[in-house]
C-alpha cells in the first residue's frame, strides 16, 4: 500500500486514504481490504492495541450485497473469507 499522506490521527489518515480510492474511482472491496491492512496508516494495528477484527461489505444498488469477514487478529497476516448474512427479519 502507497504510504499515507496525512501525519494526523489513524482517523484522518484512513479518511485520506478513502478519498484517494474515491477520488480514482479504484475503491472496491479489495481497496478496502488493502486499507484495513495498511500499517503506514496505523489502521491495521500490532502490540498494545491491536486490530481484533474486521469486515468489509460490498451494498450494490440492486440490493444484492456481499460481505467478507476476518475473525482474527491483524488483517495483514489473513485473509478474508465471504461470508453470508442472514437479517433477523429475513428468517
Amino acid at each position: 500500500m502507497e504510504e499515507c499522506e496525512c501525519t494526523n490521527s489513524r482517523q484522518s489518515c484512513g479518511r485520506s486514504l478513502l478519498r484517494k480510492h474515491g477520488t480514482s474511482g479504484t475503491l472496491d472491496h479489495q481497496a478496502m481490504m488493502d486499507i484495513l491492512r495498511d500499517h503506514d496508516s496505523g489502521i491495521c494495528m500490532h502490540g498494545g492495541f491491536e486490530t481484533t477484527a474486521s469486515m468489509v461489505s460490498e451494498l450494490k444498488r440492486d440490493g444484492s450485497t456481499n460481505h467478507w469477514m476476518m475473525d482474527t487478529a491483524h488483517p495483514c497476516q489473513n485473509k478474508y473469507a465471504i461470508q453470508d448474512i442472514v437479517l433477523e427479519e429475513d428468517i
